[in-house]
C-alpha cells in the first residue's frame, strides 16, 4: 500500500492516479494486486473457459479482443478499422481465437456488432454469444 505523502506526490508533482482514491469504483491498488494474482496464489484454480471477448467498432472507435484462459488474461489486441469493415475485423478475430485455442467469442451486440453473430455462423463457428455492454442490468 502507497503511503499518502508518496500517493499524493505521485498525483499531483508527477501527474498520476490517486492510489486508492474513495471516489474509485475499482481501486488502483486491488488492480495491483491482481495483476499475476495466479503466481502469487498458485494454489488457486485460475483455469477454466478459453475465451475471446471482442468489442467491434467501426470508423473512429478501436476495435479489442481479449483472450482470457479462466480468469487469466493472456492477450490483448486494439486495432482500427475502417468504415463498413466489420467482416474484415471479425475474421481477425476468428483467425485470433484458432490461433489461440479459443473454445468461444463473446461479443458486444449493440450497434456495430449486430452482424458479428451471423459473420461467425457463416464461417461455421458456432460456439459464440452476444452480451450487451451498453444495455442496463436486468
Amino acid at each position: 500500500m502507497t503511503s499518502e505523502p508518496e500517493n499524493l506526490y505521485h498525483h499531483i508533482c508527477e501527474g498520476g492516479y490517486l492510489v486508492d482514491d474513495e471516489r474509485a469504483i475499482i481501486k488502483r491498488s486491488h488492480i495491483e494486486a491482481a495483476i499475476d494474482a495466479h503466481l502469487k496464489l498458485p494454489e488457486l484454480n485460475w483455469t477454466g473457459r478459453k475465451t475471446i471477448g471482442y468489442d467491434p467498432a467501426d470508423q473512429g472507435d478501436p476495435n479489442a479482443l481479449v483472450f482470457a484462459y479462466g480468469s487469466i488474461v493472456e492477450h490483448i489486441e486494439e486495432w482500427k478499422a475502417a468504415e463498413d469493415q466489420l467482416l474484415e475485423s471479425t475474421m481477425r478475430v476468428l483467425a485470433a481465437a484458432k490461433r489461440l485455442g479459443a473454445d468461444q467469442i463473446g461479443y458486444d451486440g449493440i450497434g456495430v456488432g449486430v452482424g458479428v453473430g451471423s459473420i461467425l455462423n457463416d464461417k461455421k463457428f458456432r460456439n459464440h454469444y452476444k452480451f450487451m455492454a451498453g444495455g442496463k442490468p436486468a
